[in-house]
């Protein structure tokens, strides 16, 4: 019984829910933040724009937290001769807006996992560190759009 409970500890200590990360437990990797001198209802409404056309799991004014639903792309590499290896990427955006009137602080991480299409590898997605990359380009923007206004 006392192994049993170990092994159970074990098993939930390895799996994190990614709404963990977004609680601010631990820094992920990639994460990005930016000060901007705008409020917090214009930082707010740039980035629903920039965010137009994804699909949106959470969009909370109140709270200054945004998160999108899983985006998913496919791809498929060819090997040598026939061989083919197919795999799925999922990415999703986690984005915090926290300021008043005078200014707003934005941070934003993508959290992306990846999963191969065919065989036993397919029934789960592994979690890989994003590079940063995609979330300086959200920012970036992010300032383009509030310096237009």
């Amino acid at each position: 019984m006392k192994r049993l409970n170990w092994i159970l500890i074990l098993a939930l200590t390895l799996t994190i829910p990614a709404e963990i990360y977004s609680a601010g437990w631990r820094t992920p990797p990639g994460r990005q933040e930016i000060e901007l001198p705008y409020s917090k209802d214009m930082v707010w409404s740039a980035t629903l724009e920039i965010l137009r056309g994804l699909p949106l799991e959470v969009a909370d004014l109140k709270s200054g937290k945004i998160k999108t639903e899983w985006l998913i792309r496919e791809e498929i590499k060819q090997h040598f001769l026939f061989l083919s290896s197919a795999a799925e990427t999922r990415s999703r955006y986690f984005i915090h807006i926290m300021g008043d009137t005078n200014k707003s602080v934005v941070s934003i991480w993508t959290r992306h996992e990846k999963r191969k299409i065919a065989g036993y590898q397919s029934l789960r997605y592994s979690y890989f560190p994003s590079d940063g990359k995609r979330e300086k380009e959200f920012l970036r923007k992010l300032t383009a759009q509030l310096k237009n206004r």
